[in-house]
């Protein structure tokens, strides 16, 4: 299992996909290391806002 505590994006480059990128990376390395779990942990409220930036 993969544990992600923090994954900061800056304020002024948010909205450009970076998240979301860094994500796909992170699980495509999680694959080729044969980890087959990957949590996520926020640290803040989920809003309709940042929903999508959670889903990849």
């Amino acid at each position: 299992m993969l544990l992600i505590l923090s994954l900061y994006i800056r304020r002024n480059q948010r909205g450009k996909g970076i998240g979301k990128a860094l994500l796909f990376k992170i699980e495509k390395e999680a694959v080729k290391s044969q980890i087959h779990k990957i949590v996520l942990k926020l640290p803040f409220q989920v809003t309709q806002a940042n929903k999508l930036g959670i889903i990849f």
